[in-house]
């Protein structure tokens, strides 16, 4: 009888062990995941505002563009009226 309740508990103690190592192994992982998830949101967020940046950065490059067109538009009917002026 002795033998059976000592049979027990040693099975019941390398249960244990084997838990507790387990669960230390996994904290030590999650720990290391959750690092890895923390310095890649980091990173998503620096480059969500370097995007950022470029569409306004291309906003005004847009800008830019349909002014200068509108210039060129300009430029061109003074030329022709003074292509007409010349011909005259």
């Amino acid at each position: 009888m002795v033998e059976l309740i000592a049979s027990v508990i040693s099975i019941i103690a390398a249960i244990i062990a084997s838990s507790a190592g387990l669960g230390y192994w996994l904290g030590r992982r999650f720990t290391v995941i959750e690092t890895m998830l923390s310095e890649n949101t980091t990173r998503l967020a620096t480059l969500e505002n370097r995007f950022g940046g470029l569409e306004s950065g291309f906003m005004r490059l847009e800008s830019r563009i349909n002014s200068l067109g509108s210039e060129v538009s300009t430029l061109r009917s003074i030329v022709s009226s003074l292509e007409a002026g010349l011909r005259e």
